[in-house]
């Protein structure tokens, strides 16, 4: 009987080592697996930014008159059409973003700039798009200079393009969009609110 049990604690033993190692395998491919996954998102991403500002490269030398007057019609065309490629570029920066974060590649790069030239140029390009829809855009700084503040400019780019492509996407022709920034010594307060539909009070976090 001892022998038996002997060779049956044996018999488990090699069955619980193989067993593992096939574990180990197991967790070895999906780690691989993973690897090309977020290889693929990063390239994927990279690849689609190129052929998007192409894109709205002409597009915006359309409107601007470079190739000659447009109508009403086709102005409000390619106003949408921009629109539309702002909107992929945020998604393909979201992309990128997730890939990063998967490789731990995703940090902040913090500077000590003014953001004011940066909230500007977002806003700008925003107003046109927003003109575009029959949407008004202000723009609310104090008079004064931004300050310096350490800030991650692709960060706070991508937070503001973000909160704004939400405005002027559920903000109806003739509504408005406001961007307000408020300094002082220790914190910048940036704040962005429509006419839009909003958000249901029990979907508000």
């Amino acid at each position: 009987r001892l022998r038996d049990l002997l060779v049956e604690i044996d018999s488990t033993g090699k069955m619980l080592v193989r067993r593992d190692l096939e574990l180990s395998e197991a967790n070895a491919q999906l780690r691989e697996l993973d690897q090309i996954k977020s290889e693929f998102v990063s390239v994927t991403a990279h690849q689609l930014r190129t052929p998007l500002t192409g894109i709205k490269w002409t597009v915006n030398a359309l409107l601007s008159g470079e190739f000659g007057p447009l109508s009403k019609v086709h102005t409000r065309t390619l106003g949408a059409v921009l629109q539309t490629v702002n909107r992929l570029v945020v998604l393909v920066g979201d992309l990128l973003n997730a890939a990063r974060l998967e490789e731990g590649r995703y940090g902040l790069r913090v500077e000590m700039t003014s953001p004011e030239p940066l909230i500007r140029s977002v806003a700008a390009r925003f107003k046109e798009i927003a003109k575009e829809g029959g949407v008004a855009y202000f723009l609310t700084l104090s008079p004064d200079p931004l300050p310096v503040f350490p800030h991650d400019p692709q960060s706070l780019t991508t937070i503001l393009e973000n909160l704004l492509d939400n405005a002027v996407q559920y903000t109806r022709r003739g509504g408005k969009i406001s961007t307000t920034v408020r300094a002082d010594d220790t914190a910048l307060t940036l704040s962005v609110s429509d006419t839009g539909i909003g958000i249901p009070r029990n979907q508000q976090v």
